[in-house]
């Protein structure tokens, strides 16, 4: 797998030559262009580092909606990107009625993306990405953590194809969605 650790001071650089070697033209083909090319460097050429354009273009695979089970109903979650940030919605839905709702956002702060979740009647809470990572054009992860909320602390979200998983935990303790590419609903 590659992975990338990105901290705050380092999210704007991957190395260029891991991402050239580990993947095919066909991968290549179908990600972000700032994942495999710095702009006036063709491909093929090697550079030391590249820049990525901003955290919230390359989360852009989060983009669309997501469902799967969630304890008696369905969990469904749903990303479009507005400017500079993408806004998304949690929901879990009870015999067709929403339960819990939820705002969401990843915003660029200085670099780092944020993702900020405003349950419905609390205040918004950010947590900071940690961690990213590229297996391929189709598999991608990224880690948000805020080690002062009291649940969740860490949230982590792994996309293979069509298939999203989320995990939401603190201290041991949490939770696991597994969700799939749906259809946005009409309203």
């Amino acid at each position: 797998m590659l992975s990338a650790s990105l901290t705050r001071t380092t999210w704007q650089e991957v190395p260029t030559v891991v991402l050239l070697e580990a993947m095919g033209d066909a991968e290549r083909a179908e990600l972000p262009t700032a994942l495999y090319r710095t702009d006036g460097i063709p491909l093929g050429v090697t550079v030391e580092r590249m820049a990525l354009p901003t955290s919230v273009e390359v989360l852009r695979w989060l983009e669309g909606c997501w469902a799967g089970p969630s304890g008696d109903g369905e969990f469904r979650e749903c990303w479009t990107q507005t400017g500079l940030e993408l806004s998304g919605t949690g929901e879990h839905i009870t015999h067709r009625r929403s339960s819990m709702q939820e705002k969401l956002a990843i915003r660029d702060v200085d670099g780092t993306a944020v993702y900020v979740a405003q349950p419905a009647g609390s205040e918004p809470t950010s947590f900071p990405a940690t961690s990213f990572g590229v297996t391929s054009s189709k598999d991608w992860s990224v880690v948000f953590e805020n080690s002062e909320h009291d649940f969740p602390k860490r949230i982590e979200y792994r996309k293979k194809g069509d298939a999203l998983t989320v995990d939401v935990t603190a201290d041991g303790a949490g939770f696991t969605l597994l969700l799939e590419r749906v259809p946005p609903e009409l309203p």
